[in-house]
């Protein structure tokens, strides 16, 4: 499916327009935990908040981007959704869904598949410094 986006141009007194094709790429690709990494995103265009823990992002393409804003135990998870990707970002970092990274990388010990095993990666993860989380729960 192409799009096509029209230019109009005014250059030395002479009104001029073209209309050529623009690939959709977002369209046509479906996120999942294996490419979300690896395939370029689109764009955001419009937020509406549902309520007060969950947000709708509206993104170029016609896509839609999901945050769930939870507590378990007292401890933020906001978990984002593109399609059949998902991940979590917790005041210790990101928490990346299951099958993001090679089994055998050091970056798959902190994959989860559900909101219960995100909080136990939470948990085995270092404390950090400082958090954006604290000002905003």
């Amino acid at each position: 499916m192409k799009r096509f986006i029209c230019h109009v141009l005014f250059g030395a007194g002479i009104l001029s327009a073209f209309v050529f094709p623009v690939p959709t790429i977002f369209a046509d690709t479906t996120f999942s935990n294996t490419n979300l990494l690896s395939t370029p995103h689109p764009k955001p265009m419009l937020v509406s908040e549902e309520d007060t823990k969950n947000d709708t992002i509206s993104l170029v393409g016609g896509k839609e981007f999901r945050v769930f804003r939870q507590s378990i135990s007292g401890v933020p998870l906001w978990r984002f959704e593109l399609d059949g990707a998902y991940w979590w970002v917790s005041p210790r970092g990101v928490i990346w869904g299951k099958g993001t990274h090679p089994a055998d990388s050091p970056e798959a010990a902190f994959e989860a598949k559900t909101d219960s095993e995100a909080y136990q990666v939470f948990l085995g993860m270092k404390a950090a410094t400082a958090s954006v989380f604290d000002r905003h729960t």
